[in-house]
């Protein structure tokens, strides 16, 4: 628990270590961010920081250095070669969310959507405005 009050705390202070790329004009408060980071760690924390401390809707773009990601209730050594990512120097890390084990690095591009319950609406979610897609892809590139 400590560790993460740290890295709260660091997030607090070093807000130059993601870059808010759009905020929308619609009544609703969007807004997206590109994280200036590639290590995976940092980038979970951010993201479940911006999950835990956000009442807005955000979409967050990261990449990673090479390494392997975990669901929260995945057994590494069952989806993952330890030792090969020991002698690779690939990292391994566990999100909070669900889902499958997925290998990143800077070839591929990390998005998540955040909102809360109330907001969620899983069509809308996938339709997202193409200006906002387009203006980041454009930020980003």
């Amino acid at each position: 628990m400590l560790k993460w009050r740290i890295l709260s705390n660091r997030f607090n202070r070093l807000n130059s270590s993601f870059k808010l790329m759009h905020t929308s004009s619609s009544l609703s408060r969007k807004r997206i961010y590109r994280s200036t980071s590639d290590d995976v760690f940092y980038n979970l924390a951010l993201e479940d920081w911006l999950y835990q401390h956000s009442d807005e809707e955000l979409l967050i773009l990261w990449k990673n250095s090479p390494c392997v990601v975990i669901g929260r209730h995945q057994n590494p050594w069952i989806e993952a070669n330890i030792p090969y990512l020991k002698k690779q120097n690939i990292k391994l890390a566990r999100r909070n969310s669900g889902g499958g084990t997925v290998f990143h690095d800077h070839g591929n591009l990390n998005l998540s959507f955040i909102t809360n319950k109330s907001q969620y609406n899983r069509y809308q979610e996938q339709l997202l405005s193409l200006q906002e897609i387009e203006l980041t892809i454009i930020v980003l590139f």
